[in-house]
Formats: C-alpha cells, sequence, structure tokens
C-alpha cells in the first residue's frame, strides 16, 4: 500500500525543449501519466535556430503551441523563464518556475556584496 500511495505523489513531466519536441507536442501530451508539460526556452530558442532570443515570434509561436497541447490534454503547463516570458503566457501557466538555484545563489551573493560595498570603512584601520 505504501508503494501505491508514493506513485499518487510523483509527478511526470515532459520537457519540451527541442523543434522535435513542439512538432510531436500533440503526442506527447497525449501520453497517459504525464501531468506537465515544461518549456526550457533557451535550449528551445537553440533548436529552432534563435539562440536567445526567447522574444522572437518563432519562439512565442512553438510555446503557444506547447500550452495549447497541455490545456487540450488537461496537462500543467510551465516555463521555465524569466518574467517577461512568464507575463507573455501568465493565462497558460499552471506553476510557475522562474530560477535555479545557480541564480537565487547568484542574487544572493550579489546582494551581500552590494550592502558590504556600502558599508564604511572603520576609522583608524
Amino acid at each position: 500500500q505504501l508503494m501505491a500511495d508514493m506513485n499518487k505523489r510523483v509527478m511526470v513531466i515532459a520537457q519540451i525543449e527541442t523543434a522535435l519536441a513542439v512538432e510531436n507536442v500533440m503526442e506527447i501530451a497525449a501520453v497517459e501519466g504525464v501531468d506537465m508539460l515544461l518549456i526550457g526556452p533557451n535550449d528551445l530558442s537553440v533548436s529552432l535556430g534563435i539562440p536567445g532570443d526567447l522574444m522572437n515570434p518563432i519562439e512565442l509561436d512553438a510555446i503557444t503551441k506547447v500550452a495549447k497541447a497541455a490545456r487540450e490534454n488537461k496537462k500543467l503547463f510551465t516555463i521555465h523563464s524569466n518574467a517577461q516570458l512568464h507575463n507573455h503566457f501568465q493565462d497558460e501557466l499552471r506553476v510557475v518556475m522562474q530560477i535555479g538555484d545557480t541564480d537565487m545563489l547568484k542574487s544572493g551573493c550579489e546582494g551581500i556584496k552590494a550592502y558590504c560595498d556600502n558599508l564604511k570603512p572603520l576609522a583608524g584601520i
């Protein structure tokens, strides 16, 4: 019984990061047991021939196709990206994935550095 209960808590996420995956997204979304479609926009942009151009109409059209497939197959949809893409697709997103662990560490270190840069030097040292 424990394994059956634990299996109910597992989420299966299909990462859509290539032009080929976008081409086949309706079939991917229809797979029983897949719970969510996740866009990796940077990898997708490379595969689409527009590296790093995340707001390019080609990229946006591909993401729209994935969002539609998720909606039509009653799957969750998310993009692991910045606020600009999240804002563009806010009506489609069901999960927000905005920054990764390295981004959090970088941001935290930058905050600490900015704080230290603004400290007044101690007199007499």
